[in-house]
């Protein structure tokens, strides 16, 4: 939902500023992109669990590809340190 928000920001804001409606700041749309980086390997994952999960091994597998996703993403350390804790009191 944020992806095709971000893929339409263009038309959202003309609408909005043609209503005379308050728009996302340009710091706004930045922490959306961020957020869409940082989610985005999840819902991979996901979508590849839902879809052929015969093994346990795809779910080490997942669950290794999100914590090494998570120790390289540029969102702020605070969020992607307290998803590293939560994958890893999970293992």
């Amino acid at each position: 939902m944020v992806v095709r928000l971000i893929q339409v920001k263009d038309a959202v804001n003309d609408l909005l500023t043609e209503q005379k409606a308050d728009t996302l700041l340009v710091s706004e749309w930045s922490r959306l992109s961020e957020l869409c980086e940082l989610l985005e390997p999840f819902a991979v994952q996901t979508d590849k669990l839902q879809g052929r999960c015969n093994s346990l091994s795809y779910v080490i597998l997942a669950l290794l590809e999100l914590e090494c996703h998570l120790l390289s993403c540029h969102a702020p350390k605070a969020i992607t340190k307290a998803m590293l804790d939560d994958i890893q009191s999970a293992n």
